[in-house]
């Protein structure tokens, strides 16, 4: 029996994808910034959105060993947030700063947080994985997990959203288990 891809969260993905693209264009071009209409409606669920796809998949995470799973979080989840951030920076210097100002711009990036002032989506989600995964391993129950991780969370300071976020990513992962349930008891969810 060979597994077939879910087609329906890779296009939640896609038109969340889109809406991000939407919500950071009409945010910066309308006079309303973020009190536009539209970007109200897409900023109150898209990255809930996107957190809630990315906990459905944190199973296939917890299959793998410790060592590997952070190789491959850092290839796919830090690599992209630097080399990003590195890009938009070269970017950035070649296109409106004069070349004599290149040494302080960058000190000023630097001090700024460089690559991790950016892309809080990434940042939460790799420290996500990383804790759950560890909760999930030294606790051995995937419920007290996500009620301990989100009680942390809650508590700790409010960086880039990650108090709210964490609680749609183990949403996401509780709906893979109790539709791998209904699906191993014969229905359907998926």
């Amino acid at each position: 029996m060979s597994l077939q891809r879910i087609q329906w969260p890779d296009l939640l993905k896609a038109f969340a994808i889109i809406l991000v693209v939407i919500g950071h264009v009409v945010s910066t071009y309308d006079v309303r910034g973020y009190n536009a209409p539209i970007a109200l409606w897409i900023y109150s669920f898209h990255m809930p959105l996107f957190m809630m796809l990315s906990g459905m998949f944190f199973k296939y995470t917890l299959d793998k060993p410790f060592g590997l799973m952070i190789k491959l979080k850092c290839r796919t989840l830090l690599l992209p947030l630097v080399s990003w951030s590195l890009i938009l920076l070269g970017f950035q210097l070649v296109t409106v700063t004069p070349l004599n100002e290149w040494i302080g711009n960058i000190k000023l990036w630097i001090i700024a947080g460089g690559p991790l002032r950016g892309y809080w989506y990434l940042k939460c989600l790799f420290l996500y994985l990383i804790i759950g995964y560890i909760a999930v391993k030294l606790l051995k129950n995937v419920y007290i997990s996500a009620i301990i991780t989100c009680s942390i969370f809650i508590i700790l300071p409010n960086v880039n959203f990650s108090r709210m976020m964490i609680v749609f990513f183990w949403l996401g992962f509780c709906y893979s288990i109790v539709n791998q349930k209904i699906s191993n008891w014969g229905g359907y969810c998926s």
